[in-house]
């Protein structure tokens, strides 16, 4: 049987840490994107803050809405199958 190797747990296991490297990897690349911006005639630098601050929040909350879904799924389908091998 699939619980008896603990395959849910596994697998939200292997998707907590690819978010986590996701989140690393977004983290860099927000700072590079801020050097950027900083690099930018002052002129542009505001409005280019102000439109990458709203993204870059916007994405923050898309994935962890997605993180959270994915996490939650994985703990029904863990529910399901428990109940359906009882």
């Amino acid at each position: 049987m699939l619980k008896d190797i603990n395959y849910f747990s596994m697998v939200k296991d292997l998707y907590k840490i690819s978010f986590d490297n996701f989140n690393l990897i977004f983290q860099q690349q927000k700072k590079i994107a801020e050097a950027f911006i900083n690099a930018q005639p002052e002129i542009y630098r505001e409005n280019l803050k102000k439109l990458f601050d709203e993204w870059s929040k916007n994405i923050e909350n898309a994935f962890n809405d997605y993180k959270e879904l994915v996490i939650k799924g994985l703990e029904y389908l863990e529910e399901t199958y428990d109940k359906m091998v009882k």
